[in-house]
């Protein structure tokens, strides 16, 4: 026997090397053909075991984002006109048979942008299918414009709203306002923001009208109507170049009938303004003899008398007193036609035009 650690030969049944003490058990003879089979075995039967399984373990997998962004795009048949062009999950809970979750999408149409949340279920039996879908928290939704209209695109709705409420342009006495000299884009614009569903416009305007002139940029605000999806007209801001002047200090010309039915006499008369602070009014009756009358008054604004249903009539009251008592009048404020003063008492009525 040859002992393994020496190289020796040893004699007998020895269970030690009498020349290096090393232990001399029975060899065993490690046959390598039969590792390198049972390798190849293992092998074989891992291939074999992930051919059957890998397309399971694959098919169990969740739903991924791209399989519920093509479920919910399927569900949401209003929203078929536009494109989903974003998707972001909230929040996901899956378990070994369920899997809900809540995204967030946004809907991108022709002038339009929507902002809407849900919640998608699916179930596993063999594989995951697509159970449900819901409104999640539909009170936080939102949309909002993507096309900006233009001042000039707006041009006749904002002039329409301007003679609807020309009570806006701070001219007192409420005056009626036809039509306009001038009203045109101006040149001066801020910048829109879509997002806040809100914009304005700025228009010179111009207007010169018997007792007042207006010129200058007034602005036309509107607000995004997200039921209706248009813009709605909703104020007037008058900008800093807006500028409301009066005329009233001025002469008038007109006639007069004073007396009774019995004993009537007419002539000429005038009136000059000669001052006006707040309501406050100084003015001065020039009669066919050159009389004078000083008078001080006041002058309401606005006061309207309603003629018809249809049309109501704009005109400010007055009231000038002096020492042989009161003169009661109207100034028309409408100026289409008349363009007058009217005062009248018991005994005296005087229609005054501009001279």
């Amino acid at each position: 026997m040859e002992c393994n650690n020496c190289k020796r030969e040893v004699e007998g049944d020895s269970k030690f090397c009498p020349f290096c003490g090393n232990s001399l058990g029975k060899a065993i003879n490690i046959n390598k053909n039969i590792f390198k089979s049972k390798t190849f075995l293992t092998i074989g039967v891992l291939v074999v075991l992930s051919i059957i399984f890998l397309p399971r373990i694959l098919m169990e997998k969740p739903p991924s984002e791209e399989q519920i962004k093509n479920d919910l795009i399927l569900e949401l048949s209003n929203h078929e006109e536009e494109k989903l062009s974003k998707m972001t999950v909230i929040n996901r809970s899956t378990t070994e048979s369920t899997d809900t979750i809540t995204v967030e999408v946004v809907f991108t149409g022709e002038k339009v942008e929507y902002i809407e949340k849900y919640v998608m279920a699916y179930y596993k039996n063999e594989k995951w299918q697509f159970v449900d879908i819901q409104l999640y928290e539909p009170s936080t939704w939102d949309k909002y414009p993507i096309v900006a209209p233009t001042a000039e695109l707006l041009k006749e709705e904002s002039l329409e709203y301007l003679k609807n409420n020309h009570n806006k342009l701070g001219i007192e006495g409420n005056f009626y306002i036809e039509d306009f000299d001038e009203f045109k884009v101006s040149k001066n614009q801020e910048d829109l923001d879509l997002k806040s569903k809100e914009i304005a416009f700025n228009y010179t305007l111009k207007k010169e009208a018997p007792i007042f002139s207006i010129n200058g940029d007034i602005q036309i605000k509107y607000n995004f109507d997200t039921i209706y999806e248009e813009w709605i007209p909703c104020d007037i801001i008058q900008t800093d170049s807006y500028k409301v002047e009066y005329k009233l200090l001025k002469t008038w010309n007109g006639n007069y009938e004073e007396g009774s039915f019995f004993n009537i006499k007419t002539g000429e008369v005038k009136l000059k303004i000669t001052k006006i602070e707040g309501e406050e009014i100084n003015c001065e009756f020039i009669w066919d003899d050159n009389t004078i009358n000083k008078m001080k008054g006041k002058i309401q604004f606005p006061y309207i008398e309603i003629k018809d249903v249809q049309k109501p009539s704009y005109y400010s009251k007055c009231e000038f007193m002096n020492e042989n008592g009161k003169l009661k009048g109207k100034i028309y404020t409408d100026y289409k036609e008349d363009k007058s003063f009217y005062f009248g008492s018991d005994v005296l009525t005087i229609n005054l035009t501009l001279e």
